[in-house]
């Protein structure tokens, strides 16, 4: 994956975190994205970045699905 790609993704990722309220389509779009990035032949500290970010958009994702499971007509 070329600089520029992975660059984008790394933007895209910490914009879709960052923004309010937090939209769940975004977070999905930046995870795919950062996802696709090869890691091997990246340097130690964009790998740490790319892993980073990933389990962030996964904790925020996760606290999306668990908001909608209590948060729909009649909640849980």
């Amino acid at each position: 994956m070329v600089i520029a790609q992975v660059d984008f993704a790394i933007q895209s990722g910490n914009s879709a975190l960052t923004s309010r309220p937090l939209n769940e389509k975004d977070l999905n779009d930046a995870l795919n994205e950062l996802e696709r990035i090869d890691l091997h032949d990246m340097p130690a500290d964009v790998r740490e970045q790319v892993r980073r970010l990933i389990s962030e958009i996964k904790e925020a994702l996760s606290r999306i699905n668990h908001e909608h499971d209590f948060s729909g007509p009649g909640g849980r």
